[in-house]
Order: structure tokens, then sequence, then C-alpha cells
């Protein structure tokens, strides 16, 4: 649970990045962190993480945001296993 409730904190990194380009999305992605840190490290904030992600690669390239949002899923996947074992 450590190691969890650690993570959640790191997220706060994001949340700084997407504070410099949005209020709005960063009050929303913040009361995320909260609640994680709150209510217990479920998958919430990789989820928002995740759709901030694909919107700014549509904004990007519209063409690209689906294989690039499962990319980072599928790295992300490969790097939990890789802690696991």
């Amino acid at each position: 649970m450590i190691g969890i409730t650690v993570e959640t904190m790191c997220f706060f990194a994001i949340y700084r990045v997407i504070a410099a380009v949005s209020d709005k999305y960063a009050h929303a992605y913040r009361a995320g962190l909260i609640g994680m840190l709150v209510f217990g490290p479920f998958c919430h904030v990789m989820c928002c993480a995740t759709i901030y992600y694909h919107n700014a690669v549509v904004r990007m390239n519209p063409q690209m945001a689906v294989e690039e949002t499962l990319r980072l899923q599928t790295e992300r996947f490969e790097e939990e296993e890789r802690w696991k074992s």
C-alpha cells in the first residue's frame, strides 16, 4: 500500500504539467488525485492520465491518437509486469 500511495503522489508532477496548460483540467485531475489518496489507490488516476494524453495527441495528430494512447497503456502494463517479477 505504501508504494501505491507514493505512486499517487508522483502523479502530482503530471498535475503540474496540466496546470501549466489548463486550470479547468488541472482542477479535475487534482480532485481525482486527492480522491485516490483518500479513498485508496485504484485505476482512477491512470484513467484520467490516459484520457488527458489521448486528448493531447488528438490535438497534435488525430490519426495517431488511438495508436499512441494504446502504446502508452501497453508500456504502462509492461512496466507493472516488470515490477511484479
